[in-house]
Formats: C-alpha cells, structure tokens, sequence
C-alpha cells in the first residue's frame, strides 16, 4: 500500500509555496527589474540610453502631402477651391543631438537637435521634387493681408506698393522650391532694402526654407538622475523656462513634456504624455486610447485627443491660446494660429484634413478626414516608455480672407486654406524590436507565466489538503445512545437496531422470566 502524504505537509507546502511566489514573483523580482530600469534610464554620457538618444536609431521618415489646386481662376472669382492632395513626397529625416552639455551638478542635459532632410525616390512612389504644384502665393497674399489691416495712409502706400508688382493669387512652383529650397520674392526683396530691415530669410520663401541641416536653439532637458520620473522633460528652450507668446501667466505658456523622442519609464494608461514642439509655439499631449502589439512587442497606444485642439469657446482651458479682444473672435476648434509665433502671418496649425475640427473648415476645402490616416499616434513600450512606432501629423493652413483694395484678392473666399500636411513617422526595425524582447520582453512573459503556473500550483495544493481534512476517515466513538436494543420473543433475543439473533443460556433466560413482572415498576 502506497504511502498517502499528510494533509498538514500538503497545506504546509502549499502556503509556504503561496507566500514565496507572491513574495517573489509580485514584490522583490518586479522590484529588481524596477531598479534595474531606473539605473539605466539616465541621460549619462557613456550609457546606452545616452548614445540612443543623441543618435536616434529608429529610421524617421518625414512624409509630405501637398494640395494642388485646379480651379485656380475660380478661387480668385470666390468659388470654393478643388484641391487635389499630391503625395506622399518622402525624406529620409536625421536627427542629430549637437553641442552636448552636461551639468551633473543640477541634474540637467543642455543641446541643440539638428534636423536634416533626404529626398527619398523610392518611397516617394514615382514622385519627383521637380513636380510642378499650383498653390496659393503665399508671400502676395500674406503681405497684402497684412497692409490692409494698417491705417490710413500706410494702408494706401502698401497697397500700391504690392499693386505694381502684379502678382496673381496662384502661383506654379516646383515641389522643391515649395518644400525647403523656396524662391526668390522681388517684392520683398525691394521692400526690406526701403525699410533697411530684413523681412524674410534672403528674401526667399519656402513652407520649410531654412529648415535642413538647421535647430531650433539650445534646449534643456532634465537627465533622470534624481527621479526617473522627470528623465527628458524639457526645463527651458533658448535660455527660458516658459513661452511668451500666450496670455501672460497662463498654462499656455508652460513647457511641458519631453523633445518627443523620449519618454519616462513606467507608463500607465492615466499617464498622460506631454511633448513641448518648438515649431508649434506649444506643448502638445496625448493620452491612452487602447491596448496593441507592434512587433510582437505589447504596448500602449496614445492618440493626440479632441480636447487638445478644441474651440476654446467650449473649452475653457484653450482660451489662453486666443489673443483675440472678444472670445467670438477665435478661430474654432481643430486649429490653432501661430501668427503670434510667425510675426503675424496669417498662418494656422490644424489636425490632417481638420480631424476633429470645425465642420465649416472641411464644408469649404472639400477635405474628408480619416482617423486611420489623419491621427497622430504613439505606441510605446510601458515599462521601458521606449517608443516602437510614431506618427505626428499635422498641416499648415493660411487664414485667407479677401482684401477689397487688391482687385485680384478681393473676392476670394474667406476660409481656412490647406496648403500642406506632413506625416512624420517613425518605427522600430525588426533588429531593434528583437533585442527589446530579448533583453525585456521575454524575460517579463517568462517571469509573468511562471509566477501565475506556480501560484496556481500552490493553491491546487491547499485545496488539495482542504479536501483530504475534510473527507478523512472518522474515528468510532461510544454514544450511549446508540447501543444496541434486545427485543426478546418466544425466549429468543434479538438485537433491535439490525435484527441480529443472539444466543442466551438457560440461566439467563430463566433470570430473565422472574425478572420481567416487576419490570413495569422499575421502568
């Protein structure tokens, strides 16, 4: 027969293997690999998160849709514009950390991000920078707005100015002289010799003239050496530590949130993530939309909300970000104007194809927003906050109106105008991706199925010994009450409970005879 273990030493193991796997497997493993996180995730020179950072890894690809327009004789009689989106027109971007300086004393990384753009055919699908594009003359349009707007009698003078240069509405350019190599503007040229001033770069215009191979300044970023959770966030830009742009003393103003290319580990889905882009004059956030894979890696995807952009008539917290005298002066949600940051050109930032946005804008662009294509995304690792996969999208409009002393702008409608968006995108490559699971990933998926296999093992083995206790055999015991009754008949006695006859002696019976009269008084 077979040795059966005793129920205690079952319980027994079973509570101490219990308590060691949560010990282990929730507290003190998860902790270490915390801990070991937390000492890497510093911007140190000589780590490996430090030379990631100041040479991006992950292929960054700067995609570019422009809106050609095909009725350009009918805009400028005050039709609506048939716009025709060309592209994606893709580079190749590289991302450069320069002129490094550590102060280990505060904690703080000070450093310039150089930017350069690479034309790339192949991905570009057939087509070329040499693309001839009619877009909106933005140099005419922008100066005459702006002349207008002066009194009288600067307006006069700037009108006739502008008149005799007898630019039109529309212009045809090259895909390259829009995008970063620009054109000459003669009209500006001669104005900033009058006004011995310099108006525009070289008196070139380009959407991203000066903009490769360049910065945007020294920018400041807190190194992670005194809490993990403050590593990469932006201190100050250019020597600040707030904007001036917005209302004065309002949130608007604040720096928020890293560079964008890097995040603070231990990411939750009530994080939310918080980037500060110079270009666009602000600090923009995203926060957790849902759950997903990349790679095979697990990771949290946060999507930029509606709220971000919303009209600030409803949203309170966008007010600051309207200049405007009276709040019905502001321009509606899914949009911003950096003409405060673009020394008053009529320039407005706006969520692809107005995702989000004031209905009115798509009512007259024609434009049918996507959320798939449109949105901004990110999806990042949560535990390292190493970003796998990123798309920033964003398209710059100009705030058209008609100017009544310009016959070629006077009629032409009054609306947001798209001339670009652009779709910067970057995702981690199959080698990367590899060495995060083998590093992290792993690790975590064999640490998280071997502590639930032995936790669910140590209660299989508690339940076990529960039920050996209980179903066990019971010991006999003698109950008074239950011994066994003798019902006598004929002389013959017999048990009571289960009919068993029992032999009885003469002797006994005969006792049994005398006995029985008196029985009923002794009962």
């Amino acid at each position: 027969m077979s040795h059966i273990p005793n129920p205690v030493v079952i319980f027994s193991t079973g509570a101490l293997l219990l308590v060691a796997t949560i010990l282990f497997g929730w507290v003190l493993v998860p902790k270490f690999i915390q801990d070991q996180i937390r000492d890497q995730v510093k911007l140190r020179n000589g780590t490996e998160v430090f030379e990631k950072w100041v040479n991006v890894p992950i292929p960054i690809y700067f995609k570019v849709y422009l809106f050609h327009v095909t009725n350009p004789e009918d805009v400028a009689k005050g039709q609506d514009p048939k716009l025709l989106e060309k592209g994606p027109y893709v580079f190749r971007e590289l991302r450069e950390k320069i002129e490094l300086q550590e102060n280990i004393a505060e904690g703080i990384v000070k450093y310039k991000e150089r930017v350069t753009y690479f034309f790339d055919p192949e991905r570009s699908e057939g087509l070329s920078e040499n693309d001839e594009l009619t877009i909106l003359n933005i140099p005419y349009v922008a100066m005459a707005q702006k002349v207008s707007e002066l009194t009288y009698p600067l307006n006069t003078i700037g009108t006739t100015y502008i008149v005799k240069f007898k630019q039109t509405p529309f212009i045809k350019k090259t895909v390259r002289e829009i995008l970063f190599q620009g054109w000459h503007v003669p009209m500006v040229a001669e104005l900033s010799e009058f006004l011995d001033q310099e108006l525009m770069p070289n008196n070139t215009f380009g959407l991203f003239y000066g903009k490769n191979g360049t910065d945007d300044g020294f920018l400041e970023a807190d190194a992670g050496l005194s809490s993990v959770e403050n590593f990469g966030k932006i201190v100050s830009w250019r020597g600040h530590k707030e904007l001036s742009w917005w209302k004065e003393g309002s949130h608007c103003n604040e720096l928020l949130g890293t560079d964008g290319s890097i995040f603070p580990p231990f990411v939750t889905k009530k994080r939310v993530l918080r980037i500060f882009n110079a270009e666009l004059c602000r600090s923009l956030f995203l926060t957790f939309q849902k759950e997903v894979t990349f790679l095979g890696i697990p990771a949290y995807r946060f999507t930029a909300p509606k709220e971000m952009l919303e009209d600030p008539r409803t949203n309170v917290d966008n007010q600051c970000y309207c200049l405007e005298d009276e709040l019905e002066d502001c321009i509606r949600g899914g949009a911003l104007d950096l003409g405060t940051c673009r020394d008053g050109a009529p320039v407005a930032m706006s969520t692809p194809h107005y995702l989000d946005g004031f209905e009115g804008y798509n009512n007259k662009s024609g434009l049918i927003p996507d959320r798939e294509k449109h949105g901004t995304i990110v999806d990042i690792e949560p535990t390292t906050g190493i970003v796998l996969h990123a798309h920033k999208r964003i398209q710059i409009n100009i705030i058209l109106k008609p100017v009544g002393s310009i016959r070629s702008l006077s009629k032409m409608p009054d609306m947001f105008f798209p001339v670009v968006w652009a779709d910067e995108t970057a995702e981690l490559d199959e080698e990367l991706a590899q060495q995060l699971k083998s590093q992290l990933i792993t690790p975590l998926i064999t640490l998280e199925i071997t502590k639930w296999a032995v936790f669910g093992i140590s209660l299989l083995l508690i339940f076990s010994a529960c039920l050996r206790w209980v179903s066990r055999p019971k010991p006999e015991r003698h109950d008074p009450e239950s011994t066994d009754k003798m019902l006598q008949v004929d002389g013959i006695s017999f048990n009571a409970n289960n009919g068993t006859r029992i032999i009885r002696s003469e002797k006994e019976l005969s006792k049994d005879k005398i006995s029985a009269p008196l029985r009923p008084f002794l009962t």
